[in-house]
């Protein structure tokens, strides 16, 4: 097995091993949790950013394969629109007699067909990109007309990774008259992705008028050229870094000109070419003068050596395109674990709040009933003094203390149940209030965290944001906690609980002995004395197992809610590190590639 043949097995065999990774992670991850897992929201969300960061690459990665070319060495000639790529293309179309345009002549009996392919200046020209094979010194090569990334940049954006993804190296054209801009050289990275290697090619604009005087063609490089090459060299080293392979300065009009033999169509050029010739005299001084031999000479090194640099081309294209993908999908958990991070914090935050709602109103509830216990006690004990001052006595006080027990209690029963439900209703209130701020906070960082579009990836997030209430879901749905509480004082608190508080009225007339001859301040006393014992015993006794069955029912519902948010954050935890393993996968698998030798993948 011949070395290329081996090269392309190693190329081929490494993005097969890409794309299989790929799809071996998605399914990692469709496979985490389970339908039922109440994250599922975050889950669907992640994935399908994922797949849509895969099939991006995948894309790509389908594209790198379908337009390998592995026979010849194929250049793309890249840029700005207008700035002379189409122009620099016809020249060499010209030069090494390239076979389109030969039959076109033929076609055209002799007459000139030079030209057509070049744009006036007015409109973006190259709408498709467009393949021209030629050779030199024997070896054949192709150059690539890259439709210009400016202007309706979007229509053509296909064709613009189409012919890159093919090409082993590129020239980009710069034709403005000051040095490029940041933006668009960073544009043009963004396109390349350190795909390969990158010449500039800095494109004097000017015509025949500029030439016209002698002293003007005594140097072609002048100081502002010169100044103008500096920074072009600068912002694209700055920009592509080690992609960057150097800068060649030409004047791609005058190159066309000399030797180009027009279209009567072009009249435009045709008058450009006549006024040069008067100037220069001949063709060769012509391209002297323009340097556009500095271009034609790297093509042909690099022709020479195409062997050499197409399997480097292809190498480095699946380990940046490698590159590019794991860095996508690490900003991309990065994000993700971000936005989890901040649900977590809110969920932690909801559940400290509704602890805190369960534990205010769960004292709130005990300190009401304390006190109805209380002043029930204090009714009782006015109304017997009350009583002994009108001359009540005997077997009549006793029995009027009875009753006067049963009623004042049953008042204090109906009161605490109230309280009770009264307390249960704003509890409710409260957390459905705080599940409310939960939703709008949960949505805030959905909001804030997801645009509305990813790198090209459409995403309407109202959607994610609805099924949010959900993917968190059955806490959400109070009634199914909260339902029966409304009312669930009435089995906290039994029928005659107060029975028996300690109390008797019978003791009271035995305290006493005898009724009246004007003992009614004895009678009180012991009257006192005896409210105060029963009165510690319900606290002590009946009061106490209210508060047991209130702290019992109401941290029943307040676990239970607890333990659903404990169990999402905890799954919210797992799938960050499941996630994480999946990246660190990834992870491995990208530094083996981009730490091989050369020669091996």
């Amino acid at each position: 097995m011949n070395n290329r043949s081996e090269d392309k097995r190693q190329v081929e065999e490494a993005y097969s091993q890409f794309g299989v990774l790929l799809q071996e992670s998605k399914t990692k991850i469709q496979e985490i949790g389970n339908s039922d897992t109440r994250f599922e929201t975050v889950k669907k969300q992640y994935l399908s950013l994922f797949e849509a960061k895969i099939q991006e690459s995948r894309n790509l990665l389908d594209n790198a394969i379908k337009y390998q070319e592995w026979d010849n060495l194929v250049v793309a000639f890249f840029g700005v629109t207008n700035a002379g790529k189409s122009t620099i293309i016809e020249t060499f179309r010209i030069l090494f007699d390239e076979e389109t345009r030969r039959d076109a002549i033929k076609k055209n009996n002799g007459e000139g067909v030079d030209g057509a392919i070049v744009g006036d200046g007015k409109m973006d020209f190259t709408k498709t990109y467009e393949e021209y094979r030629m050779s030199i010194d024997g070896k054949q090569f192709v150059l690539i007309d890259v439709p210009g990334i400016e202007g309706k940049e979007s229509e053509v954006k296909d064709e613009i990774l189409k012919a890159l993804g093919k090409a082993h190296c590129v020239f980009c054209v710069h034709g403005l008259k000051e040095k490029p801009d940041t933006k668009v050289v960073e544009r043009v990275k963004s396109y390349l992705k350190d795909w390969v290697k990158v010449y500039s090619i800095l494109n004097i604009r000017g015509t025949s008028f500029n030439y016209d005087e002698e002293e003007e063609r005594e140097e072609f490089k002048t100081k502002n050229i010169r100044s103008l090459e500096e920074q072009t060299i600068q912002v694209f080293t700055e920009a592509l870094g080690k992609h960057y392979a150097g800068n060649y300065t030409i004047q791609a009009l005058l190159a066309l000109c000399a030797k180009a033999h027009f279209s009567l169509k072009r009249r435009d050029l045709i008058k450009e070419q006549k006024e040069l010739f008067n100037s220069f005299k001949s063709a060769d001084a012509i391209l002297e003068f323009c340097n556009f031999n500095s271009v034609v000479d790297v093509v042909r090194h690099l022709s020479v050596h195409y062997s050499e640099e197409i399997c480097e081309a292809h190498k480095t294209k699946v380990k940046a395109l490698y590159k590019t993908t794991f860095k996508s999908l690490k900003e991309l958990n990065s994000n993700q674990k971000a936005i989890i991070d901040q649900i977590i914090v809110e969920l932690k935050r909801y559940k400290d709040l509704v602890i805190s709602i369960f534990d205010s109103k769960v004292s709130s509830i005990k300190n009401q009933i304390h006190w109805e216990i209380v002043d029930g006690f204090d009714v009782l004990k006015k109304d017997g003094y009350s009583a002994i001052d009108d001359g009540v006595s005997g077997k009549k006080l006793e029995s009027f203390l009875e009753e006067r027990k049963d009623e004042v209690f049953g008042v204090v029963d109906h009161n605490i149940k109230a309280i009770i439900n009264n307390e249960a209703i704003a509890l409710s209130d409260s957390i459905e209030e705080a599940t409310k701020q939960l939703k709008k906070s949960i949505n805030t960082i959905f909001n804030v965290n997801i645009d509305s579009k990813i790198e090209g990836i459409d995403m309407d997030t109202s959607e994610v944001i609805s099924k949010l209430e959900f993917g968190f879901g059955d806490f959400m749905n109070w009634a199914l906690y909260l339902g029966g509480c409304f009312m669930f004082g009435w089995t906290i608190v039994g029928t005659n609980w107060w029975n028996p508080v300690g109390w008797a009225a019978a003791a009271i007339m035995a305290a006493i002995g005898i009724f009246g001859d004007g003992k009614e301040k004895k009678a009180k006393n012991a009257l006192s004395e005896s409210i105060e014992k029963s009165q510690k015993q319900c606290l002590d006794t009946n009061y106490n197992e209210i508060c047991k069955k209130v702290d019992s029912e109401f941290n029943k519902k307040k676990n239970k809610i607890c333990t659903i948010i404990n169990g999402d954050v905890k799954s919210l935890e797992s799938f960050k590190s499941e996630i994480d393993e999946i990246m660190a996968t990834i992870n491995k698998y990208n530094y083996k590639l981009n730490n091989t030798e050369y020669g091996k993948l």
